[in-house]
């Protein structure tokens, strides 16, 4: 924690007592959390009782992020491209070129 030499902040001290204990937590309940995880990714049974005492179950379908979140842990996340098509691209392009072009001549020649 923190650079040899130089005193820890207090809200540094705290935070890293913080992340030992949730790490602590989380190691402890490490099988219940995954057996959670994968219930939601494939679905699972629930039992309720409503106002009136009456007992319903139902299957509660699989969850698109549970299943995505497990797949982007076991075989990494995908990689994201971003495409943005503008058919007007090389005229503005070029517009852009032309006034840089002049804002260029103009300080060069009020250099001189």
């Amino acid at each position: 924690m923190g650079k040899p030499g130089r005193p820890v902040a207090a809200h540094t001290i705290a935070t890293e007592a913080a992340r030992k204990k949730i790490v602590e937590f989380v190691s402890k309940n490490l099988d219940k959390l995954l057996t959670a995880q994968l219930d939601l990714a494939l679905g699972h049974w629930v039992t309720e009782t409503d106002s009136d005492g009456i007992e319903k179950t139902y299957f509660k379908s699989p969850s698109n992020d549970a299943i995505k979140y497990l797949q982007d842990r076991l075989v990494g996340k995908p990689t994201e491209q971003l495409s943005v098509d503008n058919p007007n691209e090389n005229s503005q392009l070029a517009d852009i070129n032309n006034k840089l072009d002049q804002m260029y001549k103009n300080v060069t020649a009020s250099r001189k």
